[in-house]
């Protein structure tokens, strides 16, 4: 929930204002609805006339009652729609809200009207083309909206449409207001960056906006709030929102006063510690407002038909797969050893603890309760295992779990017992519901992420459960997944240089290091990175394991951090090290400036202090350089590509620093089957004294 605050706009941002305060996603959504309605019943006017000439059983059709009913209809369908709220800004998660709202409003117009046709004098018509305007109605509609919404989506995240949004707040909450305005272009806002006071300036935020193609929207930390009049100005920001609990209380009155000076929309985003603001509705007391927490609940009647819904389509799956059970377990024990079914406790509703059943794809002896693979390149998967894996027959045994009343069709996904373990208060409130199949975190945009890092999905579910959402999900589903398989079969990419020039930065945008952030190595000066140097996507993020006490220092630093070394004469590289371990890491780079004799290396020193800051120092590399597995799997979560030390393996995931970065390191760092030049032996050949 935010609160706003208005004044007076500048001139320089009226003309985009005009577009998008007053109105123009409203306007072209009504008129696409309007269309969508009318080109139905042509549809099933064309199709009427093309089964045949009338004749003595089919009588012509009275084209101006058939115009006055569209019409009608028409208007009566915008009309629904505007008093249910559908042309009102307004976010909801996957815009489930939306959806569900449009079938509503279809419903009640289709009743409405065909019950007062007749006695309107618009008997007479045709049933079929009736049945077809209105039936077609609710499909255009529906398409109609996905179209728009794309379209809408690109000009807003271009910042041709809508208000300009700065948020002040980098944290969890500023990222989770980015990916709602982002699910909702006809909010006509583009977030164009962060202030913030302790992340790193440069660092990104990032949003998961597509399954499929795992699209990656990219606004970086442009400043601290000290900056806000410079950036405003510089990015021509239109509104700012500010997080709460990223500000000190007694600052909240100054930036009040000083973006409505500023002319800005100004809103606030509540702190209620583990209390969820969107989970809270707002009601005025004599003028005061006051926050309420939205009270949720399952009647007996839902529970009873939601388990009739569980037991029929569960036994309608089973007997239309049977051939494929059979298949399947047929491949499976062919291809490798072991069993066919993979067998393993969850925690299902309430805490209680569940055995879980899914075709299995990987190898035999791969421990039961390791981190899930992340994508088809691990080595434990199977052959017949990636198969199924892409297409989701992996999941077709949990049937036997619903059957069993363990699992829904549709509900939050089961997690394992020792990631439950670790629940915040709030994290638990997921096993309120039964798990599922399939939910929503399952047809959203992170569904390549931790299920326990994107919880809002399934509280929605929770705070909103319903038949028809069910059924939504349930075609959601079987919609991504039909397009997963179709560009599976064509070979689409995953990503795409146009898709990544749309999501960046404005070119001229540059990341300022400053030296109170991020620590130039080597301080002779050959290799400090001045303030003002441009930063942009193209560096390099060396993230190497950094505890030493127990085992000494890690076998990776010196070859990597000599190659990190080499690689900085062309790229900017950025190196994770902590403070107690810089002075052994800076004398291997002080010995390759003595080897190479170069003063044009870009490399720095950065300490995040938490796992977000490493998250978003790895989502804004072009490549990540590491031995820890862990960091190769968030990088895969955001679409950055990695190379792992020592194995070699690389996952490239397009741009044009990365393949190139590829190459140079497997020469650098000589890995089997790769031949190093004379320069490049000459670097590595010689040996790092012990510390």
């Amino acid at each position: 929930m935010i609160f706003t605050h208005h004044r007076s706009l500048d001139s320089g941002s009226v003309g985009r204002r005009v577009l998008g305060d007053m109105g123009a996603p409203r306007v072209i959504r009504l008129c696409a609805d309007l269309l969508a309605v009318l080109t139905a019943f042509t549809i099933g006017l064309w199709l009427y006339q093309a089964m045949g000439p009338a004749g003595p059983g089919r009588a012509p059709v009275p084209m101006d009652r058939l115009q006055a009913f569209a019409l009608v209809y028409a208007m009566s369908v915008v009309g629904t729609f505007a008093v249910l709220g559908l042309y009102r800004p307004k976010a909801s998660v996957l815009n489930l809200w939306e959806v569900a709202t449009t079938l509503r409003g279809l419903f009640i117009s289709a009743a409405v009207v065909g019950f007062a046709a007749y006695g309107f004098g618009f008997g007479g018509l045709p049933r079929s083309v009736v049945a077809t305007g209105v039936a077609g109605s609710a499909v255009l509609i529906l398409l109609e909206r996905r179209i728009v919404a794309a379209v809408l989506r690109t000009r807003q995240l271009r910042g041709v449409l809508g208000r300009r949004v700065l948020i002040i707040g980098a944290g969890p909450t500023g990222r989770l207001v980015m990916k709602r305005l982002i699910d909702a272009p006809h909010e006509s806002r583009t977030v164009v960056g962060f202030l913030d006071d302790s992340a790193p300036i440069g660092s990104t935020v990032t949003c998961t906006t597509d399954q499929t193609t795992n699209a990656v929207i990219r606004r970086s930390v442009l400043g601290r709030l000290q900056d806000l009049e410079e950036v405003g100005r510089r990015f021509e920001v239109d509104e700012v929102l500010v997080d709460a609990a990223s500000v000190e209380e007694d600052i909240v009155p100054k930036l009040v006063e000083e973006v409505a000076g500023a002319g800005l929309h100004f809103g606030l985003i509540p702190y209620l510690g583990e209390v969820r603001a969107d989970r809270l509705g707002l009601e005025a007391i004599g003028g005061i407002p006051v926050l309420y927490p939205r009270e949720t609940h399952t009647g007996p009647l839902y529970r009873v038909m939601n388990r009739v819904a569980d037991l029929t389509l569960a036994l309608a799956i089973l007997a239309m797969t049977a051939p494929i059970w059979i298949l399947v377990s047929l491949l499976i024990k062919v291809d490798s050893p072991g069993p066919v079914l993979f067998a393993q406790d969850r925690v299902g509703k309430g805490g209680r603890t569940f055995r879980m059943y899914k075709f299995r794809s990987m190898r035999q002896d791969t421990e039961a309760y390791a981190n899930s693979p992340r994508g088809d390149g691990d080595p434990r998967i199977t052959r017949v295992g990636k198969a199924l894996r892409r297409t989701g027959l992996d999941e077709l045994p949990q049937l036997i779990n619903v059957l069993r009343g363990d699992m829904s069709v549709v509900g939050p996904r089961p997690e394992m017992e020792f990631i439950v373990a670790g629940y915040t208060a709030y994290e638990r409130r997921r096993l309120q519901a039964k798990p599922g199949i399939t939910g929503i975190w399952q047809i959203s945009p992170d569904r390549h992420g931790e299920i326990h890092h994107n919880v809002e999905y399934d509280l929605y579910y929770i705070d909103h459960q319903s038949l028809l959402l069910d059924g939504l999900i349930l075609f959601e589903t079987a919609l991504r997944t039909a397009e997963m398989v179709v560009k599976g079969l064509l070979g689409a990419p995953r990503t795409s240089e146009k898709q990544d020039d749309l999501y960046a930065m404005p070119r001229d945008f540059e990341i300022r290091v400053s030296h109170e952030d991020e620590t130039p190595a080597v301080s002779d000066g050959t290799m400090v990175l001045e303030p003002g140097e441009a930063w942009r996507r193209d560096y390099l993020l060396v993230a190497l394991e950094q505890r030493t006490a127990e085992r000494g220092r890690p076998s990776s630093w010196d070859p990597v951090s000599r190659a990190a070394f080499a690689i900085s004469c062309r790229w900017p590289v950025k190196m994770i090290a902590a403070e107690a371990n810089r002075a052994s890491i800076n004398r291997i780079l002080e010995k390759a400036r003595s080897r190479m004799g170069s003063g044009q290396a870009r490399i720095a020193f950065i300490a995040p202090e938490n796992e977000w800051a490493i998250r978003a120092q790895i989502a804004s590399a072009a490549l990540v350089v590491t031995d820890v597995p862990e960091f190769v799997d968030w990088a895969m979560e955001v679409g950055v590509s990695s190379y792992s030390y020592p194995s070699g393996q690389r996952r490239v995931v397009g741009g044009t620093v990365a393949p190139r970065a590829v190459e140079e390191l497997d020469q650098w760092l000589r890995l089997p089957g790769r031949t190093p030049t004379a320069a490049h032996l000459a670097l590595v050949s010689w040996e790092v004294e012990d510390d």
